[in-house]
């Protein structure tokens, strides 16, 4: 009868041994993993399948399966079973060796502009120096005599020698092997990429993460070796396999949900496409991103400067854009490992227009817009309808703002930044862009009259310059009917610190206004703030309250619909209830 330990060896072993064979297939296949990092992969993986295969008869030599055939080898072939040992003793050095190439393989790519050239020629020749170093490593230790009992027709289980700590020795020195170059690498990263945080910290995260669990998987490995040393010989070899087989797997499973997911897994969750437009970065880029179940994957990415040296391209082709013909080189982009088509700078415009079109004619809806640069608003080359266009804290000029809503339409949400103090034309009072129904605007203290100006739904004004005045005007238009009586919500929050406006008062402001008190046969006691603009206050780090239970409304005379009014010193909040109006 197979005891438990055994069948969990077998079907436990054989599932990862499928794995194991589906990601070699995979690796070697797939363009996506040109990669020199995944031929040593590649080349780790193969190695623990043949070790895999190679501990069986130690597996069960000394648990009585299938000893008959193990007898007749041991009879006739003796030598096999000692090369059996030795391969195992073997096997310890070179998949340990392997985890610390792993970890020098990381070092060098942050280190060295051309390693991946390197690795992808020397790396078998590096397999090669590891298996000579281990077979000379196994050699200093002493092989476990194997010896059968006719008697009582089991193999006897060999005495722990001296010798084998000669392996804790080999062990320990590893250990600190493993822990100074994942460490050296991990430091060398955050170096590196310090100065470009913004925009790498999917690399950092990503090489920072297969450092570590790779460094942590096989530390646990070498340890299990220390600690199980002085075990009898049955019971350690029944602890080392069952570990090698958990953790070697689990390591596999955590590095194929990575990469195989993304391609095998469904998009019916699918809820809309996005497109960003990155001209403020040195590397300026275009991406076409998809949203699947609330994460955000980077289909394909366009940029307009040159490939590093270091990054593996293929052969230029040349793509047809709305019938231009454009010789472009594609790669893999350094940063989020996306498919990347390098072109020119001078098509930049026409690939954005034409990315757009395209996307909304495959998905069937305009993809939301996010755009990063500074002056050049105006050149990103897009005409059309987008729902959300997201303009990142940058410089902008008021005209050019302008110039680029009149021939953009976002109909749903922009959240945009700037930098205060900056701008020396204001947006046009007749721009399209105080139109947008949901609109975030963080240091808006260059738009003066920003709440008589505002024609959307909801929006939210940080670092304005409000005064008492322009707020009681606000509140007397509304009251009266007159106005923006399609406005569901405005939020402000006034200049602070050196530069910062005089306070608002709220006994002058509401001097003149009857106010009431909260009724609840009229309106709920929390107000339902649109949820873009509740994130762009989160991201703000606005802390608000839309609890309005203590709140004071003022009524529409027209309608009779209610409005809280929430003012202090620095700042303003006024929330509509649509469905109190009187009819």
């Amino acid at each position: 009868m197979l005891d438990f330990i055994f069948k969990f060896w077998l079907f436990y072993g054989s599932a990862s041994l499928l794995l194991m064979v589906f990601l070699i297939i995979l690796l070697s296949t797939d363009i996506i993993f040109s990669h020199s990092f995944y031929r040593i992969i590649t080349m780790d993986i193969l190695l623990n399948i043949f070790f895999w295969l190679n501990t069986w008869p130690l597996r069960i030599i000394y648990r009585g399966e299938d000893s008959e055939t193990l007898l007749w080898i041991y009879e006739s072939s003796p030598k096999i079973l000692d090369i059996v040992s030795f391969l195992d003793i073997a096997s310890f050095h070179i998949q340990t060796m392997s985890s610390i190439i792993i970890c020098i393989h990381r070092l060098s790519t942050v280190i060295v502009e051309n390693s991946n050239r390197f690795w992808k020629r020397w790396y078998l020749f590096c397999y090669l120096g590891i298996g000579v170093y281990s077979c000379l490593a196994a050699k200093l230790v002493a092989l476990p005599e194997i010896s059968y009992d006719y008697e009582s027709r089991v193999f006897l289980e060999p005495s722990i020698k001296d010798e084998s700590q000669i392996i804790v020795g080999f062990s320990l020195v590893y250990i600190i092997l493993i822990i100074i170059i994942g460490t050296v690498t991990l430091l060398k990263i955050r170096n590196r990429l310090l100065a470009h945080a913004h925009h790498n910290t999917f690399l950092l995260k990503k090489i920072s993460k297969i450092t570590i669990v790779n460094s942590c998987v096989y530390a646990v490995l070498v340890l299990r070796t220390v600690f199980s040393s002085t075990w009898s010989f049955k019971y350690r070899n029944e602890l080392v396999m069952t570990i090698s087989d958990v953790i070697h797997s689990l390591f596999f499973l955590s590095f194929a949900s990575k990469r195989t997911k993304e391609m095998i897994k469904s998009t019916s969750h699918r809820k809309y496409i996005s497109l960003c437009i990155d001209t403020y970065s040195v590397p300026s880029r275009v991406s076409l991103t998809l949203k699947v179940n609330d994460t955000y994957k980077i289909v394909v990415m366009w940029s307009f400067i040159r490939p590093p040296l270091a990054l593996e391209i293929l052969p230029p082709v040349v793509l047809d854009i709305d019938g231009l013909k454009v010789k472009c080189c594609l790669g893999f982009d350094a940063v989020t490992s996306a498919p990347t088509i390098f072109c020119n700078q001078n098509i930049r415009k026409k690939i954005c227009a034409s990315i757009h079109n395209y996307a909304w004619n495959l998905f069937g809806q305009p993809p939301h817009i996010i755009v990063m640069c500074n002056k050049e608003l105006e050149d990103v080359g897009i005409h059309g309808t987008a729902k959300l266009c997201y303009l990142p804290a940058q410089c902008f000029d008021g005209r050019i703002v302008d110039r680029f809503f009149r021939n953009f339409n976002v109909t749903n949400t922009l959240i945009m930044g700037s930098v205060a103090g900056t701008h020396k034309y204001p947006v046009p009072d007749d721009s399209p862009f105080y139109k947008t129904n949901n609109l975030g605007f963080g240091n808006c203290a260059w738009v003066p009259n920003i709440l008589k100006k505002f024609q959307g739904r909801n929006g939210v004004f940080l670092g304005a310059t409000v005064e008492n005045s322009e707020v009681f005007d606000f509140l007397k238009t509304w009251s009266e009917g007159e106005g923006n009586i399609e406005l569901e919500s405005i939020v402000v929050r006034k200049r602070t610190g050196i530069h910062g406006d005089s306070l608002l008062d709220r006994n002058l402001i509401l001097e003149s206004f009857y106010m009431k008190q909260w009724d609840p046969l009229r309106r709920q006691a929390e107000f339902d703030f649109q949820i873009d603009m509740k994130h762009f206050l989160t991201c703000s780090k606005v802390e608000l309250s839309f609890d309005c239970t203590d709140q004071f409304d003022i009524e529409r005379k027209t309608d009779g619909m209610l409005a809280t009014v929430v003012i202090n010193t620095g700042g303003f909040d006024f929330f509509v209830w649509r469905n109190s109006a009187i009819i």
